[in-house]
């Protein structure tokens, strides 16, 4: 059974850092909004789109690009964990909130996996693992619509997919100083791709024996 507050908020070890709320006060006491921090985010998912389209024209930075592009993913990471903080414990939730908290976050993923597959000359790996993580996110929000609450569990859920989307972008970026053969970015798109399959998978057959 899933708990209260975890119908209404992705559980995160991250949120209960010292440093997290005070970064999100800063950020209030700036005139910022959580709108605002959500769509930074989809921003720095836009930058890193751009970043992996470098790799394919540019293959001579493709190092500095996974680089950055890894670099990019936690930006866009720490967005979503800072518009939630401050709209929570910083007491300014929007009407608008849960439309920009859920919008920009799925534009942002599709981003993400559809610019790291356009890099490794695999689009359609990424063009997959683009449409599992929707997947995924409709399941849970089918589930809240249904008043079972949202269910976060993976084992790839957001956090995950992104944790190993960073890893192989930075891992990508360390082995081609030896090869250039070594495929980890690519490798670590069907791991995420298989992982969202399953995590869908399991959301699906959760929900259907609590609604049963």
């Amino acid at each position: 059974m899933i708990s209260n507050s975890e119908h209404k908020r992705r559980p995160l070890k991250v949120r209960s850092q010292k440093w997290v709320l005070p970064l999100a006060l800063k950020l209030l006491s700036w005139g910022l909004t959580p709108n605002m921090i959500s769509m930074a985010g989809l921003g720095a998912a836009c930058l890193g789109f751009g970043i992996f389209g470098i790799a394919v024209y540019y293959p001579v930075y493709a190092g500095i690009v996974y680089l950055a592009a890894g670099f990019c993913i936690q930006l866009r990471l720490l967005c979503n964990l800072l518009d939630g903080i401050m709209a929570i414990e910083g007491n300014a939730q929007q009407k608008t909130g849960e439309l920009f908290n859920e919008v920009p976050d799925r534009l942002a993923d599709c981003l993400f996996f559809i610019g790291a597959g356009f890099a490794v000359d695999q689009e359609y790996v990424g063009w997959l693992c683009a449409i599992f993580s929707l997947f995924t996110a409709y399941i849970r929000i089918l589930g809240a619509s249904l008043g079972l609450g949202h269910d976060f569990r993976g084992p790839l859920a957001k956090q995950q997919r992104m944790f190993i989307l960073t890893f192989a972008c930075w891992g990508q970026a360390a082995v081609l100083f030896i090869s250039s053969d070594i495929a980890i970015l690519a490798f670590g798109l069907w791991v995420i791709a298989a992982g969202t399959v399953l995590t869908s998978g399991l959301r699906l057959i959760r929900l259907y024996h609590r609604l049963r």
